[in-house]
């Protein structure tokens, strides 16, 4: 979790420095930027783990490698 919010931080932080660029294409790419990022962070930290429940985990716990 800390790896994943760190590094959508700091792109975070390059995009919004590119919103600030007067320059139409960067602009663009700044909002693209921050979109994607911000989407993925949800997806990542709020809407897979709450997907996981205890009981499929546990599920797991029955499975041998020979």
């Amino acid at each position: 979790g800390q790896t994943i919010f760190s590094g959508a931080l700091t792109t975070s932080f390059s995009g919004v420095f590119l919103i600030m660029c007067e320059t139409d294409t960067l602009y663009k790419f700044g909002i693209l930027l921050l979109t994607t990022i911000v989407s993925a962070i949800v997806i990542a930290l709020v809407l897979l783990p709450a997907r996981t429940s205890e009981e499929e985990a546990d599920d797991f716990d029955d499975i041998v490698i020979d």
